[in-house]
């Protein structure tokens, strides 16, 4: 494979491949600002020589487990191009059927090559739905897999629907993943789910605990943070993938609503998730994260840590796109609009004129 070609990892190519006979990739060149880029890849299934499906999918963020096997499979022919670009922008499967998962050895069920459709499979029931917000997840994955380098047993504290905690031990990892409640607890290589409140959690240490978004929620902080330093063995590390409530001013405030609310007009974002109108934006955002108790500030979060452990890296990030992307169109506008989000809220963190809403800790048990 030359260097050009994204390390698309095997599960990707897995759930893709099995309908394909061949496969485009396009790129749009204007969006790579940041390290990102739009990369669309048309599949195309024949039965009988004529066209039976066509699918296109927007990537980015390649995953790259398993690199070798995937390589296999482009080489074999199933994708008769290279994915170029910097990868995934997010494709959510449906659940692998048996006759998906047995591609790996450049087979189909029955000894059928996997480049050709079986007779009894409806293309359209192995049919990838583009979703938006893995634009997030990619994101989250991508900083997670860089400073977890070298560390085995991972702790996630509020896993959601688990898309981190899949992708992370897609790597290889080892992943228990908990949440006081678990949308979807199905089996994932490396992964263990359950339903735990992490104030009462007890396990074995691990090598580092991550906090997806959660930490902000946790009472009494000083009790989590102190739970998390029991949790981990020497050296381990502690990781916040976070927000910091206090740090959109009014600028990146009007930016954030102005969006909010064109794409609810042009029907793009359901008006039920705009945040209530008001006059005074800063105002309006306090109200939208009003809870009880209250969300703790990144300054609490970062005192709390640093009274533990060692700090290692703070860092602000783009993080308003995350509520905007959760809920636009599962289609190709969708996905374009979260790339564009996305990128505008970076061009305005470097350029001053947005607030780097996003906060991640990174720190270390003594």
């Amino acid at each position: 494979m030359d260097a050009s070609r994204a390390e698309l990892g095997i599960e990707q190519l897995k759930h893709l491949t099995p309908r394909a006979t061949s496969a485009l990739c396009r790129i749009d060149p204007e969006l790579r600002e940041g390290g990102i880029a739009t990369v669309e890849l048309e599949i195309v299934a024949e039965r009988d020589h004529r066209v039976a499906d066509r699918d296109r999918v927007a990537f980015d963020q390649p995953d790259p487990a398993d690199l070798g096997l995937a390589e296999q499979v482009i080489e074999r022919g199933r994708v008769h191009r290279g994915i170029e670009g910097d990868g995934l922008v997010g494709v959510e499967r449906p659940r692998a059927r048996q006759d998906q998962r047995e591609i790996v050895d450049g087979r189909g069920p029955q000894g059928q090559h996997a480049g050709r459709m079986p007779r009894r499979c409806d293309p359209r029931a192995t049919m990838a739905v583009v979703n938006p917000y893995q634009l997030a997840i990619g994101q989250t994955v991508s900083f997670l897999t860089d400073v977890l380098r070298g560390r085995h047993r991972i702790l996630e504290v509020g896993c959601g629907r688990g898309d981190v905690a899949r992708r992370l031990g897609g790597t290889g990892l080892r992943v228990t993943a908990i949440d006081l409640q678990l949308s979807d607890p199905s089996p994932s290589t490396g992964v263990t789910f359950a339903e735990r409140d992490f104030l009462q959690f007890d396990a074995e240490p691990f090598d580092a605990i991550v906090f997806t978004a959660s930490l902000h929620h946790i009472s009494p902080l000083d009790a989590a943070v102190d739970r998390a330093y029991r949790l981990l063995v020497p050296g381990g590390m502690i990781v916040a993938d976070d927000f910091d409530l206090d740090a959109p001013n009014t600028s990146t405030l009007r930016w954030y609503y102005d969006v909010q609310e064109l794409l609810a007009a042009a029907e793009l974002f359901p008006r039920e998730r705009v945040d209530p109108p008001g006059n005074d934006v800063l105002r309006r955002w306090r109200a939208a994260h009003a809870d009880e108790p209250p969300l703790h500030t990144g300054v609490e979060m970062r005192r709390a840590i640093a009274e533990r452990f060692d700090l290692r890296d703070v860092h602000g990030a783009a993080y308003l796109y995350r509520y905007i992307t959760k809920y636009l169109p599962h289609d190709g506008r969708g996905v374009a609009l979260a790339q564009y989000i996305y990128s505008t809220e970076r061009r305005g963190i470097s350029d001053g004129s947005l607030a780097a809403v996003g906060l991640g800790i990174v720190a270390l048990r003594a």
